[in-house]
């Protein structure tokens, strides 16, 4: 091995042994899997020990921070946004359902309701654009982040019904 492309190569070896490497107040640290740290990675560890520190520290620095927005509640829309927009404000009151895409899931066994509302608004709470809605400002699209939003799971019980009734009704 030798220079930047050892020390690439070394990091891969370490990822696809998942071997985590870091800095720690200037010194290399390691956490590995039982078993995935043999005698020559360890031995190329040590070797290039130093290189591998520069490599980390210069990673730490070239690190770029993500500032917020100045207003959080508007936000910008997309290119593609943009045109799915226009194409509903063309249509008028023919729209067409052609940009939804629609899913049923056929659910077997108990379900944990509550753990699955839970999970439907950590998912919405992660991910900023199922907050959102848009609204048309003076014929120009905006993004209008909703603040609090919360799904609430609509349920409907069919386990009084035999399996034929309830594929009848869903």
């Amino acid at each position: 091995m030798s220079g930047t492309h050892s020390i690439y190569s070394l990091i891969k070896q370490l990822a696809e042994k998942k071997i985590q490497i870091w800095l720690e107040d200037e010194a290399l640290k390691f956490k590995a899997p039982k078993g995935a740290m043999d005698a020559q990675l360890k031995n190329d560890l040590i070797i290039h020990k130093q290189a591998l520190i520069a490599f980390l520290k210069e990673q730490q620095q070239n690190k770029v921070a993500i500032t917020q927005r100045p207003d959080k509640n508007i936000l910008p829309i997309s290119h593609a946004q943009q045109r799915l927009w226009f194409i509903e404000q063309y249509e008028g009151e023919h729209k067409s359902a052609d940009y939804n895409i629609p899913v049923v899931l056929s659910l077997r066994g108990d379900l944990n309701i509550a753990a699955l509302e839970y999970a439907i608004n950590a998912l919405v709470k992660r991910h900023e654009v199922l907050q959102c809605c848009f609204v048309n400002d003076k014929g120009f699209p905006k993004q209008i982040k909703i603040p609090n939003i919360h799904c609430d799971l609509p349920v409907t019980d069919l386990s009084h019904l035999d399996e034929n009734e309830q594929q009848l009704v869903c």
